[in-house]
């Protein structure tokens, strides 16, 4: 399950202020900004590839591993009854002669490859005092690369990609009790390695390394080879976010905690090779010749955006803050907390952070805490963030809109079923959009398991509205993004809505769709329904098809003046 975070933050630095302010709607002169704008065309807009920046053209670079680059590791273990007649581990206690049974041999994979895996085996011995003996082994690989060829350039490049690729060259594993088993893949991982297992060369016995598996598992990889992007990672590499330890490949069984050890007879073991990183980087230029050219960027304030002390050019200090970004433009209306341009919405991938020498920026920190004020940013794409030129408040203040299906605004919340007290029908009005803490009750869920539930919003009176907003629970509940049009849901394994109905009841007392209202084979996290105003006391949120058959909302939003 999932939460969501819709206003993002940055902290002041040096500061102990919490001046919160997330950016959003203003109406601006038409005029101003028609003498402003100079309508690009889609793919050479300065606002999307980086005003003021030459790019260099990539380079791809596609190492392998020396051979002292591989290795396998491996972790022993026994255990055996302590009693006078069992001996020590592997001696008879009668005869005094070595008799423990050491089971199957391990992986030792030939030059260029790794073993990954587990042996078990169990003796439950024999006679009156039987001597029961257990032996673990479990193997692990690391792969190690040599990328000083793109550490040491300077200035430092950032990845644009990187791809492991490595195949599964043969499986061997045993069932429970020993008996061999055809065409078992063994439940691998990938993760970054750290120092223990690279660079100081120490067994890491059942350690499982830090760092985030890569992916969950390999056993989607096919057997023709495996190909996984480690893009981030590679690029915590080079600005040394991350140690430089390279890759390990972790065995399924290496989750058992020293000392318990399974009564049975089962292996599974791997070997894998081929290795290859490849790696398309690039670092960039500053033009110094040509100033960069600016665009207006409207933003609506609100209370709970930090200013924050940001990177700039060298020799200013610079504030700024992250905003939402809007999806329409300025002129349209923006929602507290976002930004837009003033002839276009944000597009997927532009920055969501603005920066200002702190000279010209006195009065915007002052005035952005408050959901009423509008300011304008002339801005040029400086790549990692929007840096601002000059910044004006404007003159034009559009009229508010009210979220009227939030509970501070008087509106209540029920449901035709609920999961329990922890996820009722409120928590979904509560003005909080990613469901940031999901398990402690997010949102609303219904009863499950079966779909046809219902979220219902009463307002406080009759209202006119033209928006309605859904937002449904992320894949990642633990950790929420803030989501933007293109978010989605995994739509076998996720927690949103698929099929669903945006309904308002008529003056009449019958439900009705809202335009655009029915969808179907949905997998986006956050739906927007805009229509012509209708005036309405309640909506609703009709579901019949989820991905486990259960109903699950963040945040019921109606928006309206």
């Amino acid at each position: 399950m999932n939460s969501k975070t819709r206003y993002a933050a940055f902290s002041l630095v040096g500061i102990s202020i919490v001046l919160t302010l997330l950016l959003g709607y203003p109406e601006v002169s038409r005029s101003r900004a028609k003498a402003r704008l100079l309508a690009p065309t889609v793919g050479l807009d300065p606002r999307t590839v980086g005003v003021g920046y030459q790019d260099e053209p990539p380079a791809t670079t596609t190492l392998t591993p020396a051979p002292e680059g591989l290795k396998t590791w491996s972790s022993l273990s026994r255990w055996k009854n302590d009693r006078w007649n069992c001996g020590e581990i592997g001696i008879n206690a009668l005869t005094g002669i070595g008799d423990y049974l050491s089971g199957p041999a391990g992986p030792d994979p030939p030059i260029g490859q790794v073993g990954v895996g587990y042996i078990d085996h169990w003796d439950a011995g024999g006679g009156p005092l039987p001597c029961e003996e257990q032996f673990k082994a479990e193997y692990r690989g690391t792969i190690w690369f040599d990328l000083s060829e793109i550490f040491n350039k300077s200035p430092l490049p950032f990845a644009d990609n990187a791809t492991l690729k490595f195949k599964r060259m043969v499986t061997a594993a045993n069932d429970n009790n020993g008996n061999k088993v055809i065409d078992r893949v063994c439940k691998d991982h990938v993760a970054a390695a750290n120092m223990s297992w690279w660079r100081e060369g120490r067994n890491p016995n059942t350690f499982i390394p830090e760092g985030d598996l890569i992916p969950p598992s390999l056993n989607d990889c096919p057997y023709e080879g495996c190909s996984i992007n480690v893009t981030n990672l590679v690029n915590n590499w080079i600005t040394g976010k991350e140690a430089r330890y390279g890759f390990v490949i972790v065995g399924e069984d290496t989750k058992y905690v020293y000392g318990l050890y399974p009564r049975d007879n089962a292996a599974c073991e791997t070997y894998y090779g081929d290795f290859s990183l490849t790696v398309t980087y690039r670092f960039a230029t500053r033009k110094i010749s040509t100033p960069p050219q600016t665009y207006p960027l409207v933003c609506r304030g609100i209370e709970t955006l930090k200013v924050a002390d940001v990177d700039g050019p060298v020799g200013f200090r610079w504030i700024g803050f992250t905003f939402i970004p809007g999806t329409k433009p300025a002129g349209e209306g923006l929602l507290p907390g976002q930004c837009s341009w003033v002839d276009r919405g944000m597009r997927a991938g532009e920055p969501h952070r603005v920066a200002q020498p702190i000279e010209g920026a006195a009065a915007w920190t002052r005035d952005l805490d408050s959901s009423d004020s509008y300011w304008t940013f002339d801005v040029y794409n400086a790549g990692g963030q929007l840096q601002a030129t000059r910044s004006e408040r404007n003159k034009f203040v559009i009229p508010l809109r009210t979220n009227y299906a939030l509970a501070a605004n008087g509106a209540t919340a029920s449901a035709s079923t609920t999961y329990n007290a922890s996820f009722a029908p409120s928590k979904a009005i509560d003005g909080e959009h990613r469901g940031l803490n999901w398990l402690s009750g997010g949102g609303w869920q219904g009863a499950g398991p079966t779909n046809n539930d219902y979220l219902q919003v009463d307002f406080n009176d009759s209202k006119t509205i033209n928006e309605i907003d859904v937002f449904m629970l992320q894949d990642n509940y633990a950790s929420p993004i803030e989501p933007i049009a293109d978010t989605k849901f995994d739509l076998t394994k996720g927690y949103g809505l698929i099929d669903f109905v945006v309904q308002y009841r008529s003056r009449f007392g019958d439900w009705l769709d809202v335009p655009g209202g029915k969808v179907t084979g949905n997998d986006k996290v956050w739906r927007q329904f805009t229509f012509p105003e209708l005036r309405t006391k309640q909506i609703r949120v009709l579901v019949s098809r989820t991905p486990d058959g259960y109903s699950r909302l963040t945040e019921l939003e109606a928006w309206g003046k």
